[in-house]
């Protein structure tokens, strides 16, 4: 009896040792670690580092608002100009003709431009963004609501880019032509007017001069031409012959 009474207290004490060295051995690793174990999935008390994400895409704008070439847009809208990184003043430059002034502010894909006053109305607006990494600039267009202007006369007004000129002949012919007016010559004059109906637009008057009418509008239609007009943009127009 006392024989099997030694040997439970042995089994007992070789039981209380081994889980001694495992609670040893468990704070051991816990301390080189920093690692708790649980029963279960793993945590730790060490916080893992995220890995960086790199953006390896070509710096580009997405869009814009208004949309371009956009027309009727309100006088007292701002732009907004989406990209496929983080702009800011150091890697994007911004500006507009007519020169008007304005704040910008940056979010985390985007600038936004708010002007300090209404725009003009009826005007042809263009803006420049440049991507200051690659040297990329893109132009952007749009007119405001209202009654159109003439905005130039001749070549591109300053602070305008090469290419204003000929967006407003492809995309306003009509307020393109009634920039040049009026105008005469010993065998024409052309006076051009705003009219709403049946649409916003300009039409003109050519008053065809001397006793050979015929040769008067063919030399009418030769400057028309020279000021970069085609055929198609000409019988389009709303001009009157007298």
């Amino acid at each position: 009896m006392v024989k099997k009474t030694m040997n439970i207290q042995k089994r007992f004490l070789f039981i209380l040792l081994g889980l001694l060295l495992c609670f040893a051995v468990f704070i051991v690793v816990k301390n080189l670690n920093g690692t708790t174990y649980q029963k279960g999935p793993y945590t730790t008390n060490t916080a893992t580092p995220l890995p960086t994400i790199i953006n390896r895409q070509q710096p580009t704008i997405t869009s814009v608002v208004p949309t371009n070439k956009s027309s009727g847009v309100p006088i007292n809208q701002g732009i907004t100009v989406y990209f496929n990184f983080q702009p800011s003043k150091t890697n994007v430059d911004f500006s507009i003709y007519p020169s008007s002034s304005y704040s910008i502010s940056y979010g985390y894909n985007n600038l936004s431009v708010v002007f300090d006053n209404p725009l003009q109305e009826g005007t042809l607006y263009e803006y420049t963004v440049k991507i200051k990494d690659t040297g990329s600039s893109s132009l952007f267009y749009f007119t405001t609501s209202g009654t159109p202007k003439t905005i130039f006369r001749g070549n591109p007004p300053p602070g305008a880019s090469s290419s204003y000129k000929n967006y407003m002949l492809a995309n306003h012919p009509d307020g393109f032509l009634a920039s040049y007016t009026p105008y005469s010559t010993n065998d024409f004059s052309i006076t051009s007017s705003f009219s709403k109906s049946p649409i916003e637009h300009f039409s003109f008057v050519v008053t065809l001069i001397g006793s050979d009418k015929a040769s008067s509008k063919n030399i009418f239609l030769s400057w028309v031409k020279s000021l970069g007009f085609a055929d198609s943009q000409i019988q389009n127009l709303d001009i009157t012959y007298q």
